[in-house]
């Protein structure tokens, strides 16, 4: 959704002019701003995640002059960027299990007949050491029917024993490949609810999309006050936005993993159309994600 107070952003990493701010807006009540308001928290979203895309760039972190910002040595678990294009590797990311390898397209995660794949991050996220929280990551999802490949923050019980459990989470994307509805999904679960609490779907081409090009989704978060993801074309082009502030509804404020992973939802009885999983060999392709909680 997009309003006054939620303009639709453009693409950071495309134009990453620093947006001016009013220093009052970064201001700290312990570890959470003291401005909770919609139209602070948008602000400050279009501010972090243009800082984040400047610390990729040639332009660098440096914030203009008159922008001197509140608390600036105070970083929470820091900035974090994972690389993985023509066969990067990453000490911040752990392999979990399934198959998955280095490659020229990025890491790559396999899901073959009901067999799954994922990897963590080997920091929390939400944890409280930041006021917010930027996640980004490019990839590739699995063009194959049947197959689930997703960035998503968790609560730890609920990714290893997801039965019976309901945490927070943040389903940053899950992509299915699957012919006959090919879509990005985002998705918010709170702790203690079996349905979700949030969803946004985008539809997308089958040829191409964002199961034969590399995309880009991205998250910020303030725990417990705001939440807002987009989805980027290539191109740059916003593709998708959506956005949740605490008047709205719930914003996850529990500490969370961060995973990103494959598997085969056909494996568990989920209705996949046309029916039947692809039984092949079908992966993703992760080519580089960001975590970024400077302050």
């Amino acid at each position: 959704m997009s309003s006054p107070q939620r303009p639709a952003p453009s693409d950071p990493t495309v134009d990453p002019a620093l947006p001016t701010i009013e220093p009052r807006l970064l201001e700290l009540d312990g570890r959470a701003y003291k401005d909770r308001s919609l139209p602070a928290a948008a602000q400050r979203a279009a501010y972090y995640r243009a800082r984040a895309a400047r610390s990729l760039s040639s332009l660098g972190r440096v914030a203009p002059a008159g922008q001197a910002l509140v608390a600036a040595d105070a970083v929470g678990i820091g900035n974090h960027y994972a690389d993985f294009a023509n066969f990067g590797t990453s000490a911040d990311w752990t392999p979990e299990y399934g198959t998955q390898e280095a490659g020229g397209e990025g890491w790559i995660m396999h899901s073959q007949g009901d067999t799954s794949s994922r990897m963590v991050f080997n920091y929390p996220v939400n944890d409280g050491s930041s006021p917010h929280t930027v996640v980004r990551a490019w990839m590739r999802g699995a063009p194959d029917n049947g197959k689930n490949s997703y960035v998503t923050l968790i609560e730890q019980p609920c990714a290893d024993n997801p039965q019976g459990n309901f945490c927070d989470e943040i389903d940053i994307v899950e992509y299915y490949g699957q012919p006959s509805a090919p879509r990005s999904e985002f998705t918010i679960h709170q702790n203690g609810q079996r349905d979700n609490v949030g969803f946004m779907v985008w539809p997308t081409p089958a040829d191409p999309g964002p199961g034969h090009i590399q995309t880009s989704y991205d998250i910020y978060l303030e725990p417990g006050n705001y939440l807002s993801w987009d989805l980027y074309a290539p191109n740059g082009l916003t593709l998708g936005s959506w956005d949740r502030h605490s008047s709205d509804g719930y914003v996850p404020s529990r500490p969370m993993n961060l995973y990103v992973g494959i598997w085969d939802i056909g494996s568990i009885g989920i209705n996949v159309d046309p029916p039947g999983s692809f039984t092949g060999d079908s992966w993703m392709a992760l080519s580089a994600i960001q975590v970024w909680t400077d302050f």
